[in-house]
């Protein structure tokens, strides 16, 4: 909205007030004096507007202002003609001005209408900066307790506005899965959407890097932590190549700062460690290999102070790679699993063909020793090995290929199994006396299953395993100190004792642009990735509340569509790429998901704005038609479930809103607004000659956004066809972008423009 004006002259909901009493001059000769009355109210609620200046001229001049019921009156005028204006900042009135002639008697209702309007949010991020055409991005908004709810696409994607102007106030980080974690002195540090993060004991976090990871390069996630700095790898700025092509080693102070680069590679950073003085990385690179070429994988060290990197085993195994049968050209060696460092040795990890290696070089360069050679399941030996860890005299690992913990001295010897059967392992860690590790459960079907993930341990020296904590969601990296463990989860970093007992949520978020929320008890629900995410209307952790997707972890096939509230019960739909939406609730105190409507796929379905609502008996959603091209259908089901009814299925439905009483849905090839009753039956036009995209509706009227006029429409639901206004305000909107939020309530109706990262209030 640019500004309110008075380019269009229309009565808004309340009636237009008219002249008044008779015309004639002034005749009685006599001293008679008589007064002109009325009142202003909002257009929109009907409330009195206090403090407009009401101005008199013609006859008389005079000045006055309504009182706080919105009333204002002149006294002592003789007869005669007299024009009235209202005027009030940020506001447009109608009619603009009113004629009155007295005529031997006062004259009284000479009303106006007004439309006050302001801005209550503004530098709102709500576009991502990439997204697909086939998105259907919506603002969603809510006003509660004097605050406007809202989700957008920045980093902070839930917000909180208070409509008094004042700053807006950050419910929720953006956060979705923690590549990897490690704990340091207390402090919890992780990598997540490119992102390097710290949070100190005492809860402070602090983004250290913005990184310009491809996450599709599946570049090495290690962090290495020392007293002063943390170290770890990113991509190369301004690269025309995918995946990258060049890589950074960087050192960045615990406080944040500027990253100091310790050294680049031109291949794939496999891991990386360090100790008190060097940082170690491991290259990956299966090239052939030439006589006297620089090609191959590579371990390489630097110092921390910074300096030229030093080659300790190049992609010859320092000349140990067994030469191939006559014919073939050497390939380099394939690293696997990670690198460890103890106070003088790097072990690493050799694949090859259906067996790996552990090896060991001096950290100051010199012999290579075989450690241990392992046997895999044929194929599997290429990703066989997770999270090598050194813990005293002994080597540990997870072997995904035989599905067990293992454990071997640092000076070689005979491999030991510490644990088997593994279900779907996914990082280790180690303290003095313990390992950890994570399973994520079997699958079901195409997927990680919620709630199946455990986090278990077994002592150093073997013995019975035990699980710390259990019913996780697809739990991978790992850290551990004397006293917690932390893991990263689907969309949460957590911390338990090393012992067992609480779970608590350290780091978690929000990861979609554009959440779709609902708001019940204080607390924001919000339909994101696989969950119902639930956070504090006062700010606090964001935490799950119920899984969103039938309990499957990472399904693509299946998509979010609209989230709604009552007082006690949340309820979502979700849909699908080919299919009719699946339509559940849950109450706020917990459980597990409730299933109302699932239906059969549709035959031919199609896309259309996709909405949940409620009344005090149903739930109602939208989903593609099944007999028109485009089309929508809008069906119910009672809110504790039975038969499920199709209302409508029309050809160009575009959206819908419900009273209780009745249906209203929107329909662009006639560009008319239809009503029905929610019991179903005939349908009758309410508008004609709109463009509506979105609709919304109080007690009595209807208002929509209107794509051909740019603007707010609205229609009182008593009225005939030809009553609809369009509001006198310019909205710039793009459905083609997003589609933005209209909201009524009590206090006034509340718009987005989501190109301009605005929301208004027009009162």
């Amino acid at each position: 909205m640019k500004t309110l004006t008075s380019l269009m002259l229309v009565c808004l909901l309340a009636a237009c007030g008219g002249g008044g009493g008779g015309g004639g001059d002034d005749s009685s000769g006599g001293t008679d004096t008589f007064g002109i009355s009325g009142s202003v109210a909002s257009g929109l609620t009907d409330s009195a507007v206090p403090s407009v200046t009401i101005t008199l001229s013609g006859a008389a001049s005079s000045t006055t202002f309504t009182d706080g019921t919105g009333h204002f009156s002149f006294a002592g005028l003789a007869n005669g003609t007299y024009t009235i204006t209202a005027s009030l900042v940020d506001a447009v009135f109608s009619p603009d001005s009113l004629t009155v002639t007295i005529s031997g008697a006062s004259v009284s209702s000479q009303d106006f209408s007004a439309l006050r309007g302001s801005l209550i949010g503004s530098n709102i991020q709500f576009l991502p900066q990439f997204f697909l055409s086939s998105d259907q991005l919506r603002v969603s908004l809510h006003s509660v307790d004097g605050n406007m709810v809202f989700t957008d696409s920045s980093n902070t994607p839930l917000k909180k506005q208070p409509l008094d102007g004042s700053p807006q106030i950050a419910l929720a980080n953006r956060f979705g899965t923690a590549e990897n974690v490690v704990l340091f002195d207390g402090s919890l540090f992780w990598i997540e959407g490119g992102n390097l993060s710290r949070m100190t004991p005492g809860g402070v976090t602090t983004v250290l890097a913005v990184g310009e990871r491809d996450v599709g390069a599946d570049v090495t996630n290690d962090i290495v932590v020392d007293a002063n700095y943390v170290y770890w790898v990113d991509q190369a700025p301004n690269q025309a190549c995918s995946p990258p092509c060049d890589w950074l080693i960087e050192r960045i102070p615990l406080t944040g700062g500027n990253p100091v680069t310790l050294a680049t590679a031109d291949r794939r950073i496999a891991s990386l460690a360090g100790d008190a003085n060097n940082i170690y990385w491991e290259e990956e690179s299966i090239e052939p290999l030439d006589p006297g070429c620089e090609c191959g994988s590579k371990i390489k060290v630097v110092s921390k102070a910074g300096g030229a990197a030093t080659v300790l085993v190049d992609g010859w195994l320092n000349g140990t790679l067994p030469l191939p049968p006559p014919g073939y050209t050497p390939g380099s060696w394939l690293p696997v699993g990670g690198i460890a460092v103890t106070a003088s040795e790097i072990i690493f990890v050799v694949q090859g063909g259906s067996s790996y290696t552990l090896k060991s070089i001096p950290t100051a360069g010199g012999a290579i020793s075989d450690l241990a050679s392992v046997a895999s399941i044929a194929g599997l030996a290429r990703n066989a090995v997770l999270d090598v860890s050194v813990s005293g005299t002994d080597i540990f690992w997870i072997d995904t290929a035989n599905s067990t913990v293992s454990t071997t001295p640092v000076t070689g010897g005979a491999v030991v199994t510490l644990v088997g059967g593994l279900v779907e392992p996914g990082g280790l860690a180690t303290n003095s006396t313990t390992v950890f590790w994570t399973e994520s459960g079997a699958y079901g079907g195409c997927c990680k299953v919620m709630g199946e993930g455990t986090v278990r341990k077994i002592p150093l020296t073997g013995g019975v395993a035990s699980a710390v904590v259990i019913g996780l969601d697809n739990p991978a990296a790992l850290a551990v100190d004397a006293a917690n463990v932390v893991w990263s989860e689907q969309w949460r970093i957590a911390k338990a004792p090393t012992g067992g007992g609480s779970i608590a949520t350290q780091v978690s978020g929000i990861s979609s642009d554009m959440a779709r929320i609902a708001i019940a008890q204080s607390r924001v629900y919000i339909l994101d990735g696989d969950l119902v995410k639930v956070v504090p209307l006062a700010g606090g952790k964001v935490e799950k509340f119920a899984s969103a997707k039938l309990g499957s972890i990472g399904d693509f096939s299946v998509m979010n569509v609209d989230i709604a509230a009552d007082n006690a019960t949340i309820y979502w739909t979700i849909r699908g790429v080919v299919g009719a939406p699946i339509v559940q609730k849950l109450a706020v105190a917990g459980g597990v998901p409730i299933i109302l409507a699932n239906e059969a796929i549709n035959p031919a379905p199609q896309d259309c704005y996709r909405r949940i609502a409620l009344d005090q008996a149903y739930v109602y959603w939208s989903e593609g038609s099944s007999v028109h091209p485009v089309g929508c259908a809008v069906k119910k089901v009672p809110l504790n479930g039975g038969a499920v009814t199709t209302l409508i299925d029309q050809a160009f439905l575009a959206d819908f809103t419900v009273d209780g009483v009745n249906l209203y849905f929107s329909e662009f090839s006639g560009s008319t607004i239809q009503r029905m009753s929610v019991d179903g039956g005939a349908t009758s036009t309410v508008a004609t000659s709109v463009a509506p995209l979105v609709l919304t509706n109080d007690a009595d009227n209807l208002y929509w956004l209107d794509f051909q006029y740019d603007t707010v429409g609205t229609i009182s639901k008593a009225g005939g066809t030809t009553n609809a206004s369009m509001l006198p305000i310019d909205i710039a909107m793009d459905p083609f972008l997003a589609l933005d939020g209209l909201l009524v309530t009590s206090e006034g109706l509340y718009f987005s423009e989501a190109q301009t990262g605005s929301i208004y209030r027009l009162y």
